[in-house]
């Protein structure tokens, strides 16, 4: 695929009626922005600072309105919307996503009407610090049309029927249809890291360092890509009879999170939730989904103001939970420790 049969791509998906987004270079930060001329697209080789998160799980919907005892379904238009230019490290979030939400009909509704469009530099560093094992064929990833950029030209890979269709009318005549296997589970770090994690304890010195350094400002689980975590909010309407129910984000590092009847908060300190949101990645969703809740992007890291570092963390309980600085060294022994 030549450059302007790249333009031909975008412009077939403009013309079918999909909004496109792609990434974009604003001051130094890169940014999911709306495409409006397809000329103007580029690849991006720096991951956007914002996760694409909010296109697939809305960070405030309506589920269901109420009225006079009486429920109905809230009709919310689901827009077509192409994502152009995600790489690879982030069609691995949204691989975790299809997994998590896979009987949630709200999301489904919504995933039916987005198109993916990936797109990576032939031997280009992946961006993920998990990355010590070959892994993530483009058998284990979603998407609709995939560009693999070479050095004289691009080669078009393709998931679905829409893909092609969108392929050939740029001008593809025989595109690479790619069969989805569905993502990659229990690979070797998965298992290594749920195991890492289990074996600390809460006791464990450096939950408590952790927490005398974090601030609950809750940024690491707005930005990053994988945090599903929600409440369920009741917004009635007094003197009417008639209300809403409304699912919206949320985090686990807010004290509010954990309350429950009678003012009581399972998770009532700071080490505590910091030690629960690492547990719910590292552990509970590899024992629920076979995968760990987290892409390796480092946004987490990027987003916090007191300079916690998610590799410094699993350094911390892969040497056993002793303590934990921000001075520490960054890695942890995954291949020696496999071998």
């Amino acid at each position: 695929m030549k450059k302007i049969q790249l333009i031909k791509l975008i412009s077939a998906i403009e013309k079918e009626g999909f909004a496109v987004f792609a990434p974009v270079e604003e001051k130094g930060r890169v940014m999911v922005r709306p495409l409006h001329d397809a000329r103007q697209y580029t690849f991006v080789e720096k991951l956007p600072y914002y996760s694409y998160k909010a296109f697939f799980f809305a960070p405030r919907e309506v589920l269901f309105e109420y009225e006079k005892g009486e429920m109905r379904e809230y009709k919310t238009e689901y827009p077509k919307i192409a994502l152009v230019g995600v790489r690879k490290i982030d069609l691995k979030a949204i691989a975790f996503y299809d997994e998590v939400f896979k009987k949630d009909a709200y999301y489904q509704r919504r995933r039916k009407n987005i198109l993916v469009v990936g797109h990576e530099v032939e031997g280009m560093e992946s961006g993920s610090f998990l990355d010590q094992y070959e892994r993530d064929t483009l058998e284990d990833l979603p998407f609709d049309v995939f560009l693999q950029q070479g050095k004289k030209d691009v080669e078009v890979f393709v998931q679905s029927p829409l893909g092609e269709k969108f392929a050939r009318k740029a001008g593809e005549r025989k595109p690479k249809m790619i069969q989805h296997s569905g993502a990659r589970k229990n690979d070797p770090e998965s298992t290594m890291l749920k195991s890492a994690v289990d074996k600390t304890k809460f006791s464990d010195k450096m939950w408590e360092d952790l927490g005398a350094l974090c601030i609950e400002c809750g940024q690491c689980t707005i930005s990053c890509p994988t945090c599903y975590c929600f409440a369920m909010i009741e917004e009635p309407l007094l003197g009417e009879q008639k209300g809403q129910r409304v699912r919206a984000w949320d985090a686990c590092y807010y004290s509010e999170f954990s309350r429950v009847t009678g003012e009581h908060r399972f998770q009532d300190t700071v080490a505590k939730r910091i030690h629960f949101w690492y547990t719910h990645k590292f552990s509970r969703d590899p024992a629920h989904h076979k995968m760990i809740g987290c892409i390796g992007c480092e946004r987490c890291t990027h987003s916090c103001p007191v300079d916690i570092n998610i590799r410094k963390v699993l350094a911390s309980a892969v040497a056993g939970g002793a303590s934990y600085s921000n001075t520490q060294q960054e890695s942890y022994p995954l291949k020696s420790s496999q071998s």
